[in-house]
């Protein structure tokens, strides 16, 4: 079987069968490891590790590649001779009453349910979805610190010490028995972890859930449960626990929410009763209604160190229900803070198109009209003065409507909403059309506007926009220049092997400092901020410039390296290349 994580391709989980495909599995994870190889299994484990001949060999090959490798298990008489062995490899530790079976490496976890001694496995779940590893990994940590050094315990053990008491039990009936004995001789705490919400149920129809409500109301017992959930069993829980709080008890029942991949990590019931006492049970067949009939064996211990293990198991996800209930509150937060923004974009977006449209209504006019005052035909004759105060004004409505027109681009181009119509255009034309357009404007100022058009090509591009891109360059140059003699302007085009255009607009005027050239592109930003600035302009055509060539798939910057004034080169790929490659 097989669960795949639809948000990301790569990432599965899955159960495999049969002693050659979980061979290949484990060999396949520890050969993976990189780094960092943490194993943490039963008492089993070593026996298999160093007793199987192909999983020695391959932890040899871990010890040997340098990989650091960590293992928790329980040492005991019987496996102390393996865990000898399991020492040369790597970095033992002893935790009593240890069960999961599992190892994790820097990207991938791998377990196994029950282990046989010297045996290869005979069923391993395998998984590189993210969540569950980092989770593992999360585990194995907690594992780590409670273990201790393997060397005290094997010396215990030589020297005939027993510390604690850890009973396996096989038979369902008598792990029924214990579970509802445990549960009922509770004094100061329970702690409960179910896996899955089958177990629940199961446990609801066994009568624990009842018995820990009892717990709660009656011996004023703590009482702390860690289960998956669905809508009945949430309604099951808001209610017992509002009949708790109501007479001043303590039942806290939280879920466990399962991984993006749809499975959850732990795979067994926990049980803690008063941190001195565990009972650790594992199911065979979770679709069986009947508690005995869906468990397996079960690990009864009062040894400090396994009960210690299973608190910090249960502390750890607890602490981890309280960490997703948090990012749950600020995801709708977040949510709530998004619609909000929504919300005031479409009111910006309304407000500007409002403010455009009350703009432009009453320009359209006002320029109309000034027009028609300096021909004699529509209005009369004007005198000198009162033609050059025409001219000041329609020089001023001119003014403002490109200030109203680059408003608009700005924000079309936020929004990725404006509109382009590309076609095949002779660049070579463009720039001399426009260059003669500009012609006045350089004249007055004896500024000398020339092109260096090494090559003339036909290009896929919105011509307008390309020319408007090179006139607001142009012109920006044109006031930086010097005035009257002596100010030049030069437009170079230059193709590369890739067909790619490469435009430069340089100028010998005063230039950029590096530092400032980095703002260049930013809305509103002005070289010269003084109160006397001598350049005019909103500092929002460049930004509209950048706008247009990314949106074109080039790039726009200013040529620092160029010492004689300032020279802004903008890149326009080939589109047919680009698309071939």
């Amino acid at each position: 079987m097989t669960i795949h994580n639809s948000n990301s391709g790569s990432e599965k989980t899955e159960v495999l069968h049969g002693p050659e495909n979980t061979t290949k599995a484990i060999l396949e994870f520890l050969s993976n490891a990189q780094s960092a190889l943490d194993i943490c299994a039963d008492s089993s484990w070593p026996s298999v590790a160093m007793g199987v001949d192909v999983y020695r060999d391959a932890l040899r090959d871990v010890y040997v590649r340098g990989v650091k490798f960590r293992i928790v298990t329980e040492i005991t008489k019987d496996n102390l001779s393996y865990c000898k062995e399991v020492r040369k490899v790597g970095e033992l530790r002893h935790l009593d009453g240890i069960k999961g079976n599992f190892g994790v490496s820097e990207k991938e976890y791998t377990a196994s349910a029950a282990l046989q001694e010297a045996t290869l496995l005979q069923q391993v779940i395998y998984s590189n979805v993210k969540e569950i590893v980092e989770q593992q990994q999360y585990l194995f940590e907690g594992f780590w610190d409670r273990a201790t050094p393997a060397e005290p315990r094997i010396k215990e053990i030589e020297e005939g010490i027993i510390l604690g008491d850890t009973e396996v039990i096989q038979d369902p009936l008598k792990i029924q028995e214990r579970f509802i004995h445990l549960v009922i001789s509770a004094k100061e705490e329970i702690l409960l972890i179910l896996p899955t919400i089958n177990a629940f149920y199961r446990e609801e129809r066994l009568g624990i859930i009842r018995l820990l409500m009892e717990a709660t109301v009656e011996r004023n017992i703590d009482v702390r449960v860690l289960t998956p959930i669905n809508e009945i069993i949430e309604q099951n829980v808001v209610s017992m626990m509002a009949l708790a709080v109501d007479q001043g008890k303590c039942l806290d029942i939280r879920p466990v929410h399962m991984t993006s991949a749809g499975v959850t990590v732990t795979t067994v019931t926990i049980l803690v009763i008063d941190r001195k006492e565990s009972l650790v049970i594992e199911k065979v067949d979770d679709s069986k209604e009947d508690f005995i009939d869906a468990i397996g064996s079960a690990t009864y211990s009062n040894s400090k160190p396994t009960v210690v293990s299973y608190i910090s198991i249960f502390e750890s996800l607890w602490q981890q229900t309280e960490l997703y209930e948090h990012v749950k509150e600020s995801n709708k937060k977040l949510e709530i803070a998004n619609e909000h923004l929504l919300a005031t974009e479409r009111a910006k977006e309304e407000f500007i198109s409002m403010i455009s449209h009350e703009l432009k209504t009453p320009i359209v006019p006002l320029k109309g009209y000034a027009q028609m005052l300096l021909r004699p035909k529509f209005m009369g004759t004007v005198n000198e003065k009162q033609k050059k105060a025409i001219i000041s004004m329609l020089r001023n409505i001119e003014k403002l409507q490109a200030l109203v027109n680059d408003v608009m681009d700005v924000y079309k181009l936020d929004l990725g909403k404006i509109k382009f119509s590309n076609s095949y255009t002779d660049i070579g034309t463009l720039i001399n059309q426009m260059i003669a357009e500009l012609r006045p404007l350089t004249f007055a100022k004896q500024i000398e506007l020339s092109a260096d058009m090494r090559d003339n090509v036909q290009f896929l591009c919105d011509p307008d926009r390309i020319e408007q891109v090179l006139s607001n360059l142009i012109k920006n140059s044109i006031d930086f220049v010097p005035d009257k003699a002596g100010g030049k302007i030069i437009v170079r085009v230059e193709k590369d092997n890739t067909n790619n255009l490469t435009l430069t607009v340089e100028d010998n005027g005063i230039g950029i400092k590096p530092e400032k050239a980095e703002k260049l592109f930013q809305k509103f930003y002005q070289i010269d901020t003084g109160a006397t600035r001598r350049h005019g302009g909103t500092g929002l055509g460049l930004v509209i410039c950048r706008g247009i060539v990314e949106a074109h798939g080039g790039k726009i910057w200013v040529d620092t390296a160029y010492e004689n004034g300032t020279a802004i080169k903008f890149t326009l790929p080939d589109r047919q290349e680009r698309e071939r490659r």
